[in-house]
């Protein structure tokens, strides 16, 4: 029996106290285990941004910005400047400097009032990072407006198109400015206005919610991309639809229209009508694209609905619901964003492909290209740990030249591949490498080059329990190839970061245009620019560099294998904590490796498996408390030891010892166990600009 929307939100209303409103709970109470994702990562959501959330808006050049209007509906719009326009003189506000931004975004800001709820959005085009801050306007002054953060989180790099980009803002208003041509219209997009939105790979969604929750907040924005085309224009112009992927499990966009009668899918006839109705009103929803070619911005206001019944509509590929808008209205403005030029790095390895018939362009020779990928042989099949099984696979044609360290390889299933209609369309999911061995360096039918996947049953989900059940020796999975920037190579050698300015302090006029990317070869790029006296992040009182931290949740353990056997292998002189934490060890991916890989290191890699339920006990009797251990007791009892318990700040900073502020950290797994260990590591004192995260499920 399908599960409604209504029946969702009636059966299991959110409490009071619950992180979720009352649109967001009922979605994510239609996703097997949705529930329980998503308080796991209700940690993430913050009253107050981080310090790394701080730094990383003062870096920004475009954000992305939603407001209610004071007379109903939402505008969405994007602010630019020099790096420097927005920044954070402490954790709970966001100060716009107006004489920082370019003369176009200066009167949108400009036209701010105290009060005002608004939403923005930093992303990084070329690294994939994504901040969002909710909040609302405290006070205006004739040269800045501040932001008061209501909310602030990161969000996963899925679905992220890189680009490399080169601003030229107009910061001078009394200089002389290009004239800016906006076209409005009303009802069905035009044909130019529709081959606009038919072009993009990315857009971004101003929402919000006006509920009574008292979690709730008010206007927010949020990306989604995927292949060009992916945006459908429907019915003359006058709908539009898109497909809405897997994603972080929170809802928040979603959540937000479906709380408006306006944005519920009404359909009878079926006995699958799922819908929610009648829970709050709240204003409609206005889209927002930008080509980064032009800097053209277009803005769609229209009714949203929220589809569940996919048969409704058909469904689009990788669809898990569908959203689609009735137009309203529409305003385009040519060149609106200053950008000097734009270089294309990759699309998103996430992105379904997509190949239906109003794909145009070049949208549909990357769909085409995306499909057909590369046929590579599962040589090996073995248990890893209870519920992760690992996946040997026969090596790409030519090798995996260009794979690093923390690298993931990306795959795609084609509709039908799981058995009759299962999936309805084609897929893509990725997973960490866990190893890579070169040509020889196994016995055949490996000596071509083989690399592994190690992956964890996920209950309810699709293709984790096709590849556990069905998958042996001798069939092939299509493979898409290697990504990622979460790599040891990238991070282990970057500097410390230049320390925040004096927020007002003078920085003369912007002369040159704003580079978003270093080019390759140039000092900065290699992380020499920021360098500061006395040594850079490689620097440390050892003389063996900064001590490195491992930290790692359950499956999580996969990007940190390789990088502890690449720090074994080239740099031996650092001093290496390296944490595991489970809920039983029988889950423990890798921990007889890792701990004897300690044993091997001749005092330099101290390693803990901990486990969270059921105390220190295992099959080898009972284990010590996890926080009655020290990295010298560590070192004394060979270098690996399991326990039982949680980690905590004061347990990381008596395994690490006195060096733990001075650490660079990496850290992967679920949404619970990143939300835990950020708060230790600040706790402890760890500058958050050395602190490397990768998460599965946020």
């Amino acid at each position: 029996m399908a599960t409604t929307l209504r029946a969702a939100a009636m059966t299991m209303p959110p409490a009071p106290g619950s992180s979720w409103h009352e649109g967001e709970r009922a979605l994510q109470q239609t996703v097997p285990g949705g529930r329980e994702v998503a308080d796991g990562i209700a940690k993430f959501l913050r009253t107050a941004m981080t310090e790394q959330h701080r730094d990383f808006f003062d870096s920004q050049h475009l954000i992305y910005f939603s407001r209610e209007k004071p007379t109903g509906g939402m505008q969405a719009a994007v602010l630019s400047g020099a790096p420097g326009f927005a920044s954070s003189p402490e954790p709970h506000v966001l100060l716009l400097a107006l004489d920082r931004m370019d003369v176009h975004s200066h009167a949108i800001a400009g036209s701010l009032s105290v009060g005002d709820r608004i939403g923005m959005l930093g992303l990084q085009l070329h690294d994939r990072r994504r901040n969002r801050l909710n909040g609302h306007v405290g006070a205006v002054s004739a040269d800045s407006v501040t932001i008061r953060v209501d909310q602030a989180y990161g969000n996963c790099p899925k679905y992220i198109q890189r680009r490399a980009l080169t601003l030229a803002p107009q910061l001078d208003p009394s200089s002389p400015q290009p004239a800016v041509a906006t076209t409005t219209g009303c009802g069905p997009l035009p044909p130019n206005i529709a081959s606009f939105v038919r072009a993009a790979d990315t857009f971004f969604v101003a929402s919000s919610y006006r509920g009574s929750h008292a979690r709730g907040v008010g206007a927010d924005m949020s990306h989604r991309g995927g292949a060009r085309g992916f945006v459908r224009v429907r019915e003359g112009g006058g709908v539009l639809a898109w497909a809405d992927y897997v994603g972080n499990g929170m809802f928040q966009t979603l959540g937000n229209l479906v709380t408006n009668p306006d944005c519920i899918h009404h359909h009878a006839g079926n006995g699958m009508f799922q819908t929610l109705e009648n829970l709050v009103t709240n204003p409609d929803c206005s889209l927002l694209f930008l080509d980064y070619e032009t800097g053209d911005v277009l803005t769609i206001d229209g009714d949203a609905q929220v589809v569940l019944d996919m048969e409704a509509v058909g469904k689009l590929p990788g669809a898990e619901r569908i959203v689609t808008v009735a137009v309203r209205g529409w305003t385009h403005t040519a060149a609106a964003v200053p950008i000097a030029s734009c270089t294309w790095i990759d699309a998103s390895p996430y992105n379904p492909p997509d190949s239906a018939d109003d794909v145009v362009g070049g949208g549909a020779q990357q769909a085409a290209a995306a499909a057909a990928g590369q046929q590579l042989e599962v040589l090996h099949v073995r248990d890893e740990a209870e519920g992760v099984e690992t996946f040997t696979l026969a090596a790409p044609p030519g090798g995996a030249s260009g794979l690093l360290a923390g690298m993931y390889a990306a795959f795609s299933f084609p509709a039908g591949s799981f058995g009759d209609g299962v999936p309805s369309s084609d897929v893509t999911r990725t997973w960490t490498v866990s190893s890579y061995h070169a040509v020889g360096e196994l016995p055949a039918p490996s000596d071509g080059g083989s690399f592994t996947i190690s992956v964890k049953r996920e209950p309810g989900g699709l293709v984790s329990p096709y590849l556990h059940d069905a998958v042996a020796p001798g069939q092939s999975l299509r493979f898409l190839g290697f990504a990622g920037e979460f790599t040891l190579e990238a991070l282990l050698d970057k500097r410390d970061t230049v320390p925040r300015a004096a927020v007002g302090e003078p920085e003369g006029v912007l002369e040159q245009p704003v580079v978003v990317m270093p080019a390759a070869g140039t000092a900065e790029a290699a992380g020499e620019g920021a360098q500061q006296a006395g040594g850079g992040a490689d620097a440390g009182p050892g003389g063996g560099g900064r001590p490195v931290v491992l930290l790692s949740g359950g499956i999580g353990i996969t990007p940190l294998r390789p990088f502890l056997a690449e720090l074994q292998r080239a740099h031996k002189t650092r001093d290496v904590t390296m944490l595991l934490s489970v809920q039983t060890h029988a889950q423990a991916a890798f921990a007889g490796e890792l701990l004897a890989t300690a044993r091997a290191s001749g005092g330099r890699v101290a390693a803990v498996v901990t486990a969270t339920r059921g105390g220190g006990g295992d099959s080898a009797g009972t284990l010590p408390e996890v926080g009655s251990l020290s990295r010298e007791g560590v070192l004394a009892a060979g270098g690996g030891v399991r326990a039982g318990g949680r980690v905590t700040s004061s347990v990381l900073a008596a395994l690490v010892g006195p060096r733990l502020s001075d650490a660079i950290v990496f850290m992967c797994g679920p949404g619970a166990f990143m939300g835990a260990m950020e708060e230790a590591l600040e706790a402890a004192g760890v500058d958050a600009r050395r602190v490397h995260q990768e998460s599965f499920t946020y």
